[in-house]
């Protein structure tokens, strides 16, 4: 298939969107650092200790953290909205978001693990690695789940209210387990909810975009099973689709990416959701080839924007990302849905 001009030039729109906003997020923080000024400490002719800590070990890694995050959370999204044939299905909708949350609870409340010193905690692995390990297992758990009910309820509306259920039980579990915790391992937890795009470096942030990558590269590797799973599961069989297969992988995909960055940077809600709304409607296809790479930047974007949204000029202080992520996306995609007055799978 060839893309049109249409097409084109909204992706174009996307990727520089997404490249201009990653450079506002380097420059904008709470220290001023001129742009000539971050211009030399990019090519190291720079002698400002300070401003050059700043660029390279707060600014950079967390607007990289943003982009990636974005990307696989929009994806993530796109393919639950495929698998489950509801336009309002997303990770932190059906539960998965969630059953990363009772992933990463498990570990900070119940095994003892910290937030400050994972190689204390369960594993005796790199920082990182142990609520990647939890929180993409219970992601894959609440999948898991879902992918049974699915099978049985063909109701998309009840899967939605199911997918709501399992997120409120699994909150319900986390609040019994607090119940039982120490208070620091309490305060991890409450930290660890408020979202944040800046706690990731070095080998933790190459960890989360090898991640993000390969889940990435999996779901382009799928894109013609989506687009005949968009005329139903029947039509797709008889292209010769293993349905089964395809369910699983979409879920394992979705559970990679979802656990993974709600790992390291917290429950982040609406992102999933919005991207491919935004995306189906300015590109008016659903063709999971133009979708796809149009939702990673999309994402990007939106994702990169609520991360300058959230710091304070002048202030250190930073407003957690999960609710910049709520106030910037709900009223747009209330506005994007009732554009459209019909949903678009």
């Amino acid at each position: 298939m060839i893309i049109d001009l249409q097409h084109r030039s909204w992706l174009l729109i996307f990727i520089f969107l997404s490249i201009f906003l990653y450079l506002a997020a380097v420059i904008w923080g709470s220290v001023y650092i001129s742009p000539s000024e971050i211009l030399n400490i990019l090519l190291g002719k720079s002698t400002d200790i300070s401003n050059t800590g700043i660029i390279f070990k707060v600014r950079i890694p967390e607007a990289t953290t943003a982009a990636f995050a974005g990307a696989g959370l929009s994806v993530a999204g796109l393919l639950m909205q495929t698998l489950f044939r509801n336009p309002l299905a997303g990770p932190s909708i059906l539960g998965i978001s969630s059953g990363a949350s009772l992933g990463v609870a498990f570990f900070l409340l119940y095994m003892g693990g910290s937030i400050q010193n994972l190689s204390k905690g369960f594993l005796t692995l790199n920082r990182g690695v142990p609520l990647v390990f939890f929180a993409t297992a219970g992601a894959i758990g609440i999948s898991l789940v879902l992918l049974a009910f699915s099978s049985i309820v063909k109701d998309n509306v009840v899967l939605l209210i199911i997918g709501i259920l399992i997120s409120n039980l699994t909150l319900s579990l986390v609040s019994i387990w607090q119940s039982f915790s120490n208070p620091e391992a309490i305060q991890d937890y409450l930290m660890w909810t408020f979202g944040s795009l800046g706690s990731c470096r070095e080998l933790s942030l190459f960890i989360l975009c090898a991640i993000i990558i390969f889940g990435l590269f999996l779901s382009f590797l799928i894109f013609k099973p989506l687009n005949s799973l968009l005329l139903g599961e029947d039509y797709s069989a008889s292209l010769g689709v293993n349905i089964a297969f395809l369910r699983i992988g979409i879920l394992f995909i979705t559970a990679l990416l979802t656990g993974s960055i709600t790992a390291f940077c917290g429950p982040i809600a609406f992102v999933g959701m919005i991207s491919p709304h935004i995306v189906k409607t300015l590109f008016s296809s659903s063709d999971h080839k133009l979708v796809i790479p149009g939702s990673i930047f999309c994402g990007a974007a939106i994702l990169l924007l609520c991360d300058i949204a959230s710091r304070l000029p002048g202030s250190y202080m930073v407003l957690p990302i999960n609710s910049v992520t709520a106030l910037f996306s709900a009223p747009i995609l209330i506005f994007v849905l009732l554009k459209k007055k019909r949903f678009r799978i």
